[in-house]
């Protein structure tokens, strides 16, 4: 969607090691007012601060100093913020709030987190990335989209790189934005390679600001178990479907313990400052099945955007069709690993991207990704990069470009499935998808092939292993002997078809 969304200011110069960079050449505009900044404007670990005197005084607050405690306090309109310097916590009214950024002094001034103390006091803060300037409106003023306009044009440097990890059959997206303010979006299966944590480790990463955890299906949230332990992560979204196997357990156990754990719906925001980035499904009060509640993640860098679409399938598509103005975006993530389950045509027209990407595992057994999805994206002329042929994907996305380090998968590269005959292409029968499922042997396969099958994970499938050799399983319903397989999870192992006793 090509909407400027927001979140902060990042005309940057890289300055440390340390997450720190400073942004020359920007805006705050207060009620359609440019502030005269004579400090430089300083972003650490993707938060905008400013002096505390001059933001203050710009929104018309009464700004006072305890020098005591060190603390910086705004009051306006009834509302009152406390920042004090060096500590994770702050008040609004009283109340504590935890900083995701610490107030700090530099050179004499006291620094303190625009966003924080700009929403404190009842205003709103919004980025417009194009224009190189935050936006702050108080609540005694409507925005006026006009004086927005009138800020000029800047180019900011600086790159957003999009890297597709290749985990096989599975997500894993790792957005390496400006100033440090690095996303996550899912993470793969549980591998004791730890596919993830070998890339990320290998670029240097030692904190990521935001992991999104689209839905709680193995193949997307089993690697974040060995993130959470290997990184330090700030914020968790999840899409709140809770889902009764153990990797979800022990992925929502950890998530919970070592980072601030929320759930996402539509319109929320990743609170980053240096590109914008909003859930646009599911919508507040929806409910359904775990593909139902899937996150969909919007991203916006300068002019360029991705969508990240999880196993988004056709009915969620249509959803985000009929709820949004505009969903157009240059990079699409194709949903649910290019199953003919996803990606309609009505969807592609209204994405219209330029390219697309499809995370799949070489020679999986659900013969992903299906002909009518691929035949689909060559009728829109849409470029094709996949994880099975092309191993990861790195793409970098600037002003008004993006670059993949690789070239684009063609026909010509790889056969496309011919298993049916043209005039039914855009038809896949439920009979002959589960044909071509029902390929794992739960009595002969190795450890990782069993972590295929839905509720399966490393730890289940070690336990499978282990109780054949005592007794060989008679049936699917005798997977009850392994812990944590309930009724429930057993029918959905049924369901999808894949799995067989023999």
């Amino acid at each position: 969607m090509k909407k400027i969304i927001c979140f902060g200011l990042c005309m940057v110069l890289v300055f440390s090691l340390n997450s720190l960079c400073f942004a020359e050449e920007t805006k705050v505009i207060v009620d359609g007012e440019e502030i005269d900044l004579q400090d430089p404007v300083r972003i650490i670990e993707g938060r905008t601060l400013l002096p505390a005197r001059p933001l203050f005084e710009s929104l018309d607050a009464e700004m006072n100093w305890n020098p005591k405690t060190e603390t910086a306090i705004g009051k306006m309109n009834g509302h009152q913020v406390e920042i004090p310097l060096n500590e994770e916590q702050a008040k609004i009214n009283d109340e504590p709030r935890n900083l995701e950024v610490q107030a700090e002094t530099y050179e004499g001034r006291t620094y303190i987190p625009l966003r924080f103390a700009g929403e404190a006091l009842g205003g709103t803060v919004e980025w417009d990335s194009k224009k190189n300037a935050a936006i702050i409106t108080t609540d005694a003023v409507e925005p006026d989209p006009a004086k927005k306009e009138t800020s000029p044009e800047k180019t900011e440097p600086g790159q957003l790189t999009a890297h597709f990890i290749d985990v096989g059959q599975g997500d894993a997206i790792f957005l390496e934005a400006p100033c440090d303010s690095h996303i996550l979006v899912d993470g793969g299966l549980e591998l004791e390679s730890q596919p993830v944590v070998n890339y990320l480790e290998e670029l240097g990463i030692n904190k990521i600001e935001k992991v999104v955890a689209t839905h709680p299906h193995q193949d997307h949230i089993g690697g974040l178990i060995d993130v959470y332990q290997n990184f330090d992560v700030k914020t968790t979204y999840d899409s709140g479907y809770e889902h009764d196997t153990l990797t979800y357990e022990k992925y929502y156990e950890i998530a919970n313990d070592v980072s601030n754990f929320k759930t996402a719906r539509q319109g929320d925001k990743l609170e980053i400052d240096s590109l914008g980035a909003e859930f646009i499904h599911p919508p507040q009060g929806h409910t359904g099945e775990v593909h139902d509640l899937n996150l969909v993640l919007e991203v916006e860098f300068k002019n360029q955007s991705l969508l990240l679409t999880g196993d988004a399938e056709k009915d969620t598509e249509q959803m985000i069709i009929e709820r949004a103005s505009d969903i157009s975006s240059e990079i699409l993530k194709i949903g649910h690993h290019g199953s003919y389950t996803s990606s309609s045509e009505e969807f592609l027209e209204a994405v219209d991207p330029e390219a697309a990407v499809i995370q799949v595992g070489e020679d999986n057994q659900y013969g992903h990704p299906h002909d009518q999805v691929l035949e689909r994206l060559a009728e829109q002329n849409i470029e094709i990069y996949r994880t099975d042929y092309h191993d990861d994907i790195v793409m970098e996305l600037d002003e008004n470009t993006w670059q993949a380090e690789v070239e684009p998968w063609k026909k010509e590269d790889g056969e496309l499935p011919t298993d049916q005959d043209a005039d039914d292409k855009d038809t896949v029968t439920e009979e002959k998808d589960d044909q071509d499922q029902e390929l794992i042997n739960i009595n002969q396969a190795e450890k990782e092939e069993l972590t295929q099958i839905i509720n399966i994970d490393v730890d289940r499938a070690e336990q499978i292993v282990e109780l054949r050799k005592e007794r060989p399983f008679t049936s699917l319903d005798d997977l009850e002997r392994v812990k944590g397989l309930a009724e429930v999870t057993i029918g959905e192992i049924k369901d999808e078809g894949i799995a067989y006793v023999d």
